[in-house]
């Protein structure tokens, strides 16, 4: 066993595939497949169900799986240790996180971290709040930034920064609005929308507020779904709809005024950004110094 074999399966288990987790590590698929079956030999039982189209842990993988990572995360440990003779801070940081603070916060941690630890290389996977916080709980990584908090037992998380949802409305339906006006729930079941898609922090967010008020998702003029919020924006900016979306990602349009971003009346839509992790885990001394920096630089 080693930790080459170790990592094949550890990515395969986390990618569901094996052509993807070898084009991750940068090797030919016969050799991470090579990798496992050297392992399962050692072992002497079958760690991944090759059936199906995903491939996933047998109940002894999924077992397995969390004393790999510990094996990696321990050698990662010893390297970190070897490393403060050369005053030398180096690997890698894998952080998930949901699209607003992906594009407008993390650009600002990684400046300030790689600062002070110029050698560490940043992996950011863009994806949904709900995908983040499943990613972190089943442990497929460490870390991720997300815009709303699941009550899922061992997931800590530091609040990083405030936020306030607005639905923006392109120039041509605000004549008569000004920026920062509330409108009633009324009048916002006449917009056509554009919505952020299911599971999605904003979305979540949005639909909580609207219940408390008496309104379905489905009372809504939903036209379009997106995942991407510059599609949104622009979208917004061509009149095709308006949309809820983060204050931080139309400062520019606002100051234009091509976006009018106003309030709807018995929603409140401020929230947070969270560093998220799992309060359990084992932690390589990489991660534990990322982690620290994150509870003392919060913005």
């Amino acid at each position: 066993m080693d930790f080459k074999q170790l990592t094949s399966f550890i990515e395969i288990v986390n990618l569901k595939s094996f052509s993807k987790a070898s084009k991750k590590l940068f090797l030919t698929q016969p050799t991470v497949t090579n990798h496992i079956q050297k392992l399962e030999e050692e072992i002497g039982v079958t760690l991944l169900n090759r059936s199906g189209r995903e491939i996933t842990p047998t109940e002894p993988g999924s077992l397995f799986y969390n004393y790999a990572q510990e094996m990696v995360n321990i050698k990662d440990f010893a390297i970190y240790k070897l490393s403060s003779y050369t005053s030398k801070i180096e690997g890698a940081i894998e952080i998930n996180s949901s699209s607003i603070p992906a594009q407008y916060i993390l650009p600002y941690i990684i400046k300030d971290f790689k600062a002070l630890y110029p050698d560490v290389f940043f992996k950011i996977n863009q994806t949904d709040t709900k995908e983040v916080i499943n990613s972190i709980k089943d442990g497929f990584i460490n870390f991720g930034i997300v815009g709303a908090k699941y009550n899922i037992k061992n997931l800590e998380y530091t609040e990083l920064m405030q936020d306030k949802i607005v639905l923006a409305l392109p120039a041509s339906y605000a004549t008569n609005i000004s920026p920062f006006t509330t409108i009633s729930l009324e009048d916002l079941l006449n917009f056509p929308l554009i919505m952020r898609e299911e599971g999605s922090g904003s979305r979540y967010m949005i639909e909580k507020e609207l219940l408390k008020s008496g309104v379905e998702m489905k009372q809504l003029k939903i036209i379009t779904e997106s995942t991407n919020n510059d599609a949104i924006k622009k979208m917004i900016e061509l009149e095709i709809g308006a949309s809820f979306i983060s204050e931080i990602a139309i400062k520019k349009e606002i100051s234009t005024g091509s976006i009018v971003p106003v309030e709807v009346s018995g929603m409140n839509l401020k929230r947070n950004f969270y560093f998220v992790c799992h309060s359990k885990r084992f932690l390589s001394p990489l991660s534990k110094t990322f982690k620290e920096f994150i509870s003392k630089n919060t913005i």
